[in-house]
C-alpha cells in the first residue's frame, strides 16, 4: 500500500496481514499520527511485511510533532 506525501490522523491501528507493505516517499513527507493510545499497527501471525519510507508519530512514541 503506498501512502502519497502528507499527515495521516488515525484513532484506530491500522490492520496489516501477511506479505503487505506499507511504503511512503520519504520518513520526513509521510507521516501516519495516532491521536490515541492505541497502537499504530496491529495483525496476527504477520510474515514477510515490509515497512518503509513512513514515520509514526503519537502518544507512546516519545518523538515531536
Amino acid at each position: 500500500m503506498y501512502f502519497p506525501d502528507g499527515k495521516y490522523l488515525i484513532s484506530q491501528p491500522l490492520r496489516i496481514y501477511e506479505g503487505i507493505t506499507l511504503a511512503g516517499n520519504s520518513q520526513k513527507s509521510v507521516q501516519i499520527i495516532q491521536h490515541s493510545n492505541a497502537a499504530h499497527i496491529t495483525g496476527n501471525d504477520c510474515n514477510w511485511v515490509t515497512i518503509k519510507d513512513i514515520s509514526f508519530k503519537g502518544p507512546g512514541m516519545n518523538s515531536s510533532n
